[in-house]
């Protein structure tokens, strides 16, 4: 049973195997996008990806969030 791999390029109407373009910088907030780019006729066929890494908000926010309250602390308990 052989998985189909092959997409219909809307340019060229070739079935083809897309190249993968990486866009953005990596880095720990946002997810990279990708093009998938026909390899004959040079078009981008879709796009996927992106969007925000939430899991990696949450612990930035935490850690933040902890350090700004240590600080309140002490500035609190010298007074």
């Amino acid at each position: 049973m052989a998985i189909e791999e092959e997409v219909r390029c809307p340019n060229c109407s070739r079935a083809v195997v897309p190249r993968l373009v990486f866009k953005g910088e990596r880095n720990p907030i946002a997810y990279r996008k990708a093009e998938h780019v026909c390899p004959y006729c040079g078009v981008v066929m879709y796009e996927t990806g992106g969007g925000v890494n939430w899991w990696a908000v949450a612990i930035l926010m935490a850690v933040f969030g902890t350090c700004a309250l240590v600080l309140v602390l002490t500035f609190m308990s010298r007074r």
